[in-house]
């Protein structure tokens, strides 16, 4: 009968799944082979070899980046706000642009569609160049204030012409909205106009709602003229009635 050790000894290494490390046997998986000599591991799987030197620097490899990535952002914590600002500015900056060339648009428009004879009643009691001046002078120090200011002449005129002419508005301060269709039904406005009207109260929502964007005195000023233009035709409206 053939002893344990020494059926042992016949099998294969792969089998055995021992091999020799100078006077040592280490035991290994079927998979990969670990040898011990003189304090060096050598893995030996499926034919690649990795000393202790192979295996560390794979593994500085691996956190190579997440740390360089820690000590970029410990260096530059101090311009993360700035950086943020200049993305939130690249942001704005389309909302800006957009802003600009429709104001210019529209001041064209309503040259085109309102002659400077219909053009040219009081608002709110002032004559236009007044108003006009005084919105400039606005826009010189808040742009986004002489925005607001402009609309509201504009909101403003809108209700006067609908008292006057009796168009079925029953609140006392109707908004916009409500305001735009009673002055197309009621025919004070045509199509042209009422779209002039709507594309001016979207810039002026877009005036309050992105408060970080900056407008150009040239879109501005353009939206200024606009709107007393259409406040004026407005205003010009209610005389009529009368």
């Amino acid at each position: 009968m053939i002893s344990a050790n020494k059926r042992l000894s016949q099998r294969s290494p792969e089998r055995l799944g021992i091999g020799k490390c100078g006077a040592r046997r280490v035991h290994y998986s079927t998979q990969s082979t670990h040898f011990v000599r003189w304090g060096e591991l050598i893995i030996r799987r499926q034919g690649e070899t990795m000393d202790w030197l192979t295996f560390l620097s794979s593994i500085i490899n691996a956190l190579a980046w997440p740390a360089t990535l820690i000590v970029l952002l410990v260096l530059i914590r101090k311009q993360l706000p700035q950086i943020a600002r200049s993305l939130r500015r690249l942001k704005y900056k389309d909302i800006e642009m957009e802003f600009g060339e429709t104001a210019e648009a529209i001041a064209n428009e309503v040259k085109a569609i309102v002659p400077a004879t219909q053009s040219e009643s009081n608002i709110a009691g002032q004559e236009k160049s007044v108003v006009k001046a005084r919105l400039e002078a606005i826009a010189d120090l808040a742009p986004r204030a002489a925005i607001l200011e402009s609309w509201l002449q504009v909101e403003a005129a809108a209700a006067d012409v609908i008292r006057q002419n009796n168009l079925g508005v029953s609140t006392p301060y109707p908004g916009p909205m409500r305001l735009r269709d009673s002055l197309l039904k009621g025919g004070v406005l045509d199509k042209r106009k009422i779209a002039i009207f709507e594309q001016l109260r979207t810039l002026r929502n877009e005036a309050v709602h992105v408060p970080e964007a900056e407008f150009t005195k040239a879109a501005v000023s353009n939206y200024i003229e606009s709107a007393i233009a259409i406040a004026s035709y407005l205003e010009g409206r209610v005389l009529a009635s009368n």
